[in-house]
């Protein structure tokens, strides 16, 4: 079966989409990538990384309004703000309840009980 492509947006790639990034590739097994809008990014999105996701996610309205605006991509607002460090165990907990509902194939007990 083909692994669902998952692609993380963020402002500036350093805390939220990383730790999704991270997240759903090794503890779900998804093929993941991260991004960030500003051009001061680790690794600034473009139109080649949203070609290559089956779905991609962002973090705030003003994120999800600038990647339809110039890559024509629904993106998934997670409604996170930034107020989290790498890795963040509250961050964790944030996106284990919010990111699933919006896959293909999560096994019924990360949905339920998390990693």
């Amino acid at each position: 079966m083909k692994r669902q492509k998952l692609l993380f947006v963020c402002t500036a790639n350093k805390h939220r989409s990383p730790t999704a990034a991270l997240m759903f590739r090794d503890h779900y097994g998804y093929e993941t990538l991260s991004a960030g809008l500003s051009p001061d990014s680790q690794q600034v999105v473009d139109q080649e990384l949203v070609d290559w996701a089956d779905r991609v996610f962002c973090f705030e309205s003003r994120q999800a309004k600038k990647l339809k605006k110039r890559y024509g991509v629904r993106a998934v607002n997670l409604a996170v703000p930034d107020e989290y460090d790498f890795n963040d165990k509250d961050l964790v907990e944030v996106l284990r309840e919010r990111v699933p509902q919006f896959l293909d194939n999560v096994p019924e007990h990360y949905r339920s009980t998390g990693l």
